[in-house]
């Protein structure tokens, strides 16, 4: 999963350095995952063409999330444009540098 934690941060620090404009990748097996910065929160949100994304795989984008969630955030999913989602936000916490 070295691969989806590298994805991700690429995602967010593209996202960060763009406030309110989502940026997407879509992965292999065709999830494709959207990250947008704004008004103090990360908005997340994975898609399918033909089917729901699945809590796990929700569950497994926070996991390699590469900023701190501090706790697992409420998901909604709905259809739009044709596509199958789930949506989450959540306030963007204080990093600690290393």
């Amino acid at each position: 999963m070295a691969k989806l934690r590298f994805i991700l941060s690429d995602l967010v620090q593209q996202a960060e350095h763009r406030p309110e404009q989502t940026i997407t990748k879509t992965l292999p097996h065709g999830l494709a995952v959207s990250v947008t910065v704004a008004n103090g929160k990360y908005y997340l949100s994975l898609s399918r063409p033909d089917t729901h994304p699945s809590d796990s795989e929700f569950k497994t984008v926070l996991k390699y999330w590469p900023r701190q969630v501090t706790e697992t955030p409420a998901y909604r999913t709905f259809i739009m444009r044709g596509r199958y989602c789930m949506a989450a936000n959540w306030p963007i916490t204080q990093q600690v540098t290393q």
